[in-house]
């Protein structure tokens, strides 16, 4: 299973895109990827989802966003899961699972090699 930041925010698995269609739980999974293994408190997540205005039932329907999102997940077969933590939620994966940390390892695997190279001449 691959999550794609780039472009339109899919899940791939097997080939077959399976998009997050409710745009707040796509913002969920965004800040929790760009966050991957690392933890993501709870006002945070509701600041991005709901930027200066969020609603008094914020906390609630941040925990509806992140149980479909599991859902979601699990239905997917992903080796990806959110994890509860004491102040918030955690994207639990494999760097090559999501795109943008993927490319990351390739751009500083490429900058090591470059270094390696200059290095032996």
């Amino acid at each position: 299973m691959l999550l794609r930041l780039f472009g339109p925010v899919e899940m791939v698995d097997g080939g077959r895109a399976v998009g997050v269609q409710a745009p707040r739980e796509r913002m969920v999974l965004v800040a929790l990827a760009t966050h991957l293994n690392r933890p993501v408190d709870t006002d945070h997540l509701i600041d991005v989802v709901w930027e200066a205005a969020p609603p008094r039932t914020a906390i609630k329907t941040l925990h509806t966003h992140v149980h479909r999102l599991r859902r979601l997940l699990e239905q997917a077969g992903a080796a990806v899961a959110v994890e509860t933590t004491p102040s918030g939620y955690r994207l639990v994966a494999d760097t090559h699972a999501v795109d943008v940390w993927h490319f990351e390892a390739l751009a500083e695997a490429g900058h090591r090699a470059v270094a390696r190279r200059r290095g032996s001449h």
